[in-house]
């Protein structure tokens, strides 16, 4: 009994700051700097309001200046913050459509705290105040890589969308935890993102987006076979591509690809 007693002591010494604290190994939130701010001048700021308090996302109109056919909802990968994707989107010749940079709370000029719930109401918040700021509701689509992915994906519950970019997507944040801590220790992940599911989901719909999905082949943080099982979800309705890229150096290798994708009809 003693030894039981000792065990549990001792396990709840050791798991329980993961617990608590597995936010921290999950979201990397930094602010902007005066540098920062000078990023992507041709931009609009939309501010609007969630429970996690004063958020901002970043419009990039279409260059025609004529409505965008479409606008995109771009999310970013755990580290990176939405005017980070100046490196790609500088230079994008961007003349039908609309760019929406999501920050996620606490990113960037956004405040609040990250986890699923307020991520998704950061995206679907944006896209309001887009709406607001339009005065009126354009055809979506959504694109996101690494962590970005599944926030792209967990937005499709409440908008609309006809088209979905996903790029080097994990399984599941419970595959991504169990792959770095043994069991039963993964199983204490309280951030369930489910890209499995969620694909699944918009797979089933009447009407189905259609669904691009790329993978570097030398990803050493999200493994390639997790891009293979979600494409093989849908089979013919997932457009599947690898690539020879690593994980954060897969934007820039499909730069070309990405953006042609993005001015299709």
């Amino acid at each position: 009994m003693i030894l039981l007693k000792v065990g549990a002591f001792l396990a709840v010494l050791l798991l329980g700051p993961l617990y608590v604290f597995q936010a921290k190994l999950i979201y990397f939130p930094h602010p902007y700097d005066e540098a920062d701010q000078a990023k992507l001048p041709w931009r609009i700021d939309l501010d609007f309001i969630t429970k996690a308090g004063k958020q901002r996302a970043y419009y990039l109109p279409p260059k025609n200046g004529l409505p965008p056919k479409r606008v995109w909802l771009w999310f970013s990968g755990n580290a990176q913050r939405a005017l980070d994707w100046e490196f790609l989107l500088q230079n994008h010749p961007n003349v039908a459509y609309g760019i929406l940079l999501i920050d996620y709370p606490g990113y960037g000029a956004s405040e609040g705290e990250a986890d699923p719930d307020s991520i998704e109401a950061a995206g679907t918040g944006a896209a309001k105040a887009l709406e607001t700021h339009l005065g009126y509701a354009p055809r979506w689509g959504v694109m996101g890589h690494s962590l970005g992915a599944a926030a792209a994906l967990l937005v499709t519950q409440e908008l609309k969308v006809d088209k979905v970019i996903l790029l080097a997507p994990f399984t599941s944040m419970q595959d991504m935890a169990c792959n770095q801590f043994p069991k039963p220790v993964c199983y204490l992940l309280t951030h369930p993102f489910d890209n499995r599911a969620l694909l699944t989901r918009l797979l089933n719909l009447n009407q189905p987006p259609q669904i691009y999905l790329f993978h570097g082949s030398i990803d050493k943080l999200i493994p390639v076979a997790m891009g293979q099982e979600l494409a093989r979800l849908g089979g013919a309705k997932v457009f599947y591509q690898e690539v020879e890229a690593g994980h954060n150096g897969l934007p820039w290798v499909i730069k070309d690809q990405l953006l042609s994708l993005l001015a299709q009809e």
